[in-house]
């Protein structure tokens, strides 16, 4: 799924870093990248969600015009859902029911990460105005 979000003024860093800090507090081990105009989260193994697959989230764009993308995985075994009762005559029925349980953590997960990052637009909304100016005012006092 993804959102975007316009006109807002959002420090991007500090948006990256308020979902790593939201992220690692549900126990996600992360690894991060970022480049000029875009930062990619992958998370995994969190106990809480228990989703069986890394989260990709990429932020991409620029304080007043950005996107947030979050997808689940692979999905490698999101194809066992398809066949509920060819698998539970073959012994499989104990991976539907862990595909199952993966899938309801994903749509727990989602609905909390979007909260999360609504929560985080809205309190650093204009924040890049903010420490853009902040800059300006002490490279001024330096300068005189």
């Amino acid at each position: 799924m993804q959102k975007r979000w316009v006109n807002k003024g959002v420090d991007l860093k500090a948006f990256v870093n308020w979902l790593t800090n939201y992220l690692y507090r549900l126990g996600f081990d992360l690894k991060i990248g970022s480049s000029t105009s875009e930062y990619v989260i992958l998370a995994s193994n969190s106990p809480q969600f228990q989703i069986n697959d890394i989260v990709h989230i990429t932020v991409i764009g620029e304080p007043n015009d950005f996107t947030v993308d979050l997808r689940r995985g692979s999905g490698k075994r999101r194809w066992l859902l398809s066949f509920p009762t060819l698998l539970s005559m073959f012994g499989g029925g104990i991976l539907y029911l862990r595909e199952l349980k993966a899938r309801d953590a994903w749509i727990r997960f989602e609905k909390d990460f979007w909260k999360c990052v609504e929560d985080a637009v809205s309190r650093l909304s204009n924040s890049k105005i903010k420490f853009d100016s902040m800059y300006e005012n002490v490279s001024n006092v330096h300068e005189e």
